[in-house]
């Protein structure tokens, strides 16, 4: 989460724009695939636009609050 770009949060979505580079993208796989393990409370959306990777994470208030309140976000 230190490197992202910018951070939009709304009750039910989250979005974290990173920058892309070779370090980025599969520490964000890995991530996404463990947290899809372990909180299924809320949908997990990884997209590469290129100059940037956008993490996107939706559910309802509380799952969202929370994942929020877990990356510092």
């Amino acid at each position: 989460m230190d490197r992202r770009l910018s951070v939009d949060r709304s009750p039910q979505r989250l979005t974290v724009r990173f920058p892309t580079d070779d370090e980025v993208m599969p520490e964000l796989i890995e991530l996404v695939a463990a947290e899809r393990q372990c909180c299924g409370f809320v949908s997990w959306e990884l997209e590469d636009l290129g100059n940037e990777v956008v993490l996107t994470v939706r559910g309802d208030t509380e799952g969202v609050m929370a994942m929020a309140e877990s990356f510092g976000v």
